[in-house]
C-alpha cells in the first residue's frame, strides 16, 4: 500500500529577501496613499483668514486656484477664496481669525470664504448654514446668487437653499430655480438684491423666503416675510453645551451713557450656551466652567444673561467670579474656575436673548483677550430646587496665602468711593449650604503687612435676589463691624479675630462671596501681605 508523502516547502534566503522587500514596498505604497489622501496644503505666501475648529465626519477644502479637494482636520487654516464643503452626515465649524464670526455647515453644504480690507464675506453655494456674528465691530456679507445678506453685530441667521450644492462646469453659478430661506434667530439682517431699490430688513423671530424665478411675476414680490413659528421647549436638566474660541476679545461697552458707566464685555448668544429655542423657568440652576488664558492681569468678571424684556432685565443672580484663591487671573497663565448661577427671572426663549461675560472698569481699564477661551454650561436643575442643608456647627476652614496684594475696589461715583479688598466665592469656602440668620461665625486674620492699617472688616454678600445684600454689616456701618480697634503695624506679625452674627439668611452659599476689606482711603497703594491666613469657624 502506498502512503501519501508529506512534503514541506522551505523558503531559502532569496525567497525571504524577496518577501521582505515586497512587504516593505507594499507598506510604503499604503503609507504614501494615506498621506496623499489626507494631505493638506499650506500657503506660505498668504495669511489664513479663518480656521476650522471642529468637524464631524468628512469635510473638504479647495483653493480658489486649484481643482483638488483636500480633507480638512480640526484647526485647518482657511485662505481667502477657499471653498469648504461637507458630505452626508457631516458638519464643519469655522471662525474668522480676527473677529468672532462663526459659520456652521450642516451636511451636504458648500460655501466660499472671502476677506478684504472692507468686509468679510462668504458665498453660500448650497445646503444649510448657521452664521453668528458676535463681533461688535465687524459686519459679515453673505452672497447667495443675486442676493446679499448683511449681518450686523450680535446677529445670528440660518440660510437654507432647497437644492444640494453644485459647482457648474462654467464656473458661473445659476441657482435661480432654487428657493432660499433666511431665518433670523438673533439681531437683524439687511437683505438686498439686484434690480431692487430698497433693501429688506428682517428682525429676530422672522424668516424671509425668496421664491424661484419661475414663480415670479411682474405684479408681485418674489419674496415673503413670515414669523418663525417655534414654540420654545423647556430646558432639560443635565443639558450640557460648550462654547470654544481661539480668541475672545473683550470690548468697551458703555451701558449707561448718561452717567458715563461702562465695562468690557464679550458677547455670547444664550442659545449657544444652553439650547436653541429653549424655555428656562425661574428657579433653575446652571453651572458654568470658565477656561482661558488672559493676555493681561484680570481681577474678576461676571456672567449676565437677559430675560428678553424691555427695558433690559437680567435673568440670573449677579455675582462676581474670582480665582479659587481670591487672587487675580494672571496674564499668560491658563485658569479654570466653576460658578453656579440661579435663574431668577424666566427666560422665555433663548433664541431671542443675549448674554455676556463682563468685567468692571476698575478691574482693568482697557480691552483684554482670553486665548483658548472655553465655557461649559450644565443645567443642574429645572424649576424650584430643594433648599441646601444647613451649615454645621463646628465647621472650620482656613485659606492661606504666601503673598497677597489687595485690589482697589471702586463701589461708587465719588472720589473716595473705594476700598482695598480680596474676595472669594463662598461656594469655594463652604460648599453648597444655607446659613440662617443668627448664625455666629468666628473670623480670624493673621499675617504680616507692608503697611500700617487703621482698621479692616469682613463682608459677606448675598446675591440670591439679584441685588447686593450685606448680611454681616448692619446699616452699612463697617466701622462697627471692624475686626479690632487695634492698628495693624507695618512689617510686624499681627493676629485679629472676632465673632460675627449673620443679620440675615444666606439661602445658599453659591449666592454669596466673602471679602476682606481695608477702608483706609489715605493709602497711596493697595496693601500687601505675606504669610497671610483667614480662618472661618462656625460657632
Amino acid at each position: 500500500m502506498m502512503k501519501k508523502r508529506n512534503t514541506r516547502y522551505r523558503l531559502n534566503k532569496v525567497d525571504y529577501a524577496i518577501f521582505i522587500i515586497f512587504s516593505i514596498l507594499a507598506s510604503l505604497m499604503l503609507y504614501l496613499f494615506y498621506r496623499d489622501l489626507n494631505s493638506f496644503t499650506i500657503k506660505l505666501s498668504e495669511e489664513p483668514v479663518a480656521k476650522v475648529y471642529f468637524k464631524k465626519n468628512l469635510a473638504q477644502r479647495k483653493f480658489q486656484d486649484n481643482d483638488i479637494w483636500e480633507v480638512l482636520t480640526d484647526s485647518s487654516d482657511i485662505y481667502d477664496g477657499d471653498k469648504i464643503r461637507t458630505s452626508k452626515n457631516s458638519e464643519a465649524y469655522t471662525e474668522f481669525n480676527d473677529s468672532d464670526i462663526k459659520i456652521q455647515l450642516r451636511e451636504k453644504s458648500m460655501v466660499q470664504i472671502f476677506k478684504n480690507k472692507k468686509e468679510q464675506s462668504l458665498d453660500f453655494i448650497g445646503g444649510e448654514i448657521f452664521v453668528a456674528n458676535n463681533s461688535p465691530e465687524k459686519k459679515l456679507i453673505i452672497h447667495t446668487g443675486k442676493k446679499e445678506i448683511a449681518l450686523s453685530n450680535e446677529s445670528e441667521v440660518k440660510v437654507v437653499r432647497t437644492e444640494s450644492p453644485k459647482e457648474p462646469a462654467s464656473g458661473v453659478e445659476d441657482n435661480s430655480e432654487d428657493s432660499v430661506v433666511i431665518e433670523v434667530l438673533n439681531g437683524h439682517v439687511e437683505v438686498s438684491e439686484e434690480n431692487t431699490e430698497e433693501p429688506v430688513f428682517v428682525s429676530a423671530g422672522n424668516s424671509l423666503t425668496f421664491l424661484p424665478s419661475a414663480q415670479e411675476t411682474a405684479d408681485e414680490n418674489h419674496y415673503e416675510i413670515q414669523p418663525i413659528v417655534q414654540v420654545p421647549q423647556i430646558i432639560e436638566a443635565g443639558t450640557e453645551k460648550t462654547k470654544q474660541s481661539k480668541m475672545a476679545v473683550f470690548y468697551y461697552n458703555e451701558y449707561d451713557k448718561e452717567n458715563g458707566k461702562y465695562n468690557y464685555s464679550y458677547y455670547v448668544p444664550a442659545s449657544e450656551l444652553t439650547e436653541k429655542n429653549a424655555f428656562i423657568p425661574a428657579g433653575s440652576f446652571i453651572e458654568i466652567t470658565y477656561k482661558g488664558t488672559p493676555t493681561k492681569d484680570l481681577w474678576r468678571f461676571v456672567y449676565q444673561v437677559s430675560t428678553g424684556a424691555e427695558p433690559w432685565e437680567r435673568a440670573n443672580n449677579f455675582i462676581f467670579t474670582y480665582s479659587n484663591d481670591g487672587q487675580k487671573f494672571k496674564a499668560g497663565e491658563p485658569f479654570e474656575v466653576k460658578t453656579t448661577y440661579k435663574i431668577l427671572n424666566t427666560i422665555e426663549n433663548t433664541d431671542k436673548v443675549g448674554s455676556d461675560i463682563s468685567y468692571p472698569k476698575e478691574s482693568l481699564d482697557e480691552s483684554s483677550i482670553w486665548k483658548d477661551f472655553e465655557m461649559k454650561v450644565k443645567v443642574l436643575s429645572v424649576g424650584d430646587k430643594e433648599n441646601p442643608p444647613l451649615v454645621e456647627s463646628g465647621y472650620r476652614k482656613t485659606v492661606k496665602y504666601d503673598s497677597l496684594t489687595l485690589i482697589k475696589n471702586v463701589w461708587g461715583e465719588g472720589q473716595n468711593d473705594f476700598n482695598y479688598s480680596v474676595s472669594m466665592n463662598m461656594e469655594n469656602l463652604f460648599g453648597n449650604v444655607s446659613i440662617p440668620r443668627g448664625t455666629k461665625m468666628k473670623i480670624s486674620i493673621r499675617g504680616i503687612c507692608d503697611s500700617n492699617i487703621k482698621w479692616s472688616n469682613p463682608e459677606i454678600v448675598d446675591s440670591s435676589t439679584g441685588e447686593w445684600k450685606q448680611i454681616l454689616v448692619k446699616n452699612y456701618d463697617y466701622y462697627a463691624e471692624r475686626f479690632s480697634d487695634e492698628e495693624i503695624k507695618k512689617d510686624l506679625r499681627f493676629s485679629q479675630s472676632k465673632v460675627f452674627e449673620f443679620y440675615d439668611d444666606l439661602p445658599s452659599s453659591i449666592f454669596g462671596f466673602f471679602s476682606y476689606v481695608v477702608n483706609d482711603i489715605e493709602m497711596n497703594s493697595p496693601p500687601s501681605f505675606t504669610d497671610f491666613e483667614i480662618t472661618f469657624e462656625v460657632q
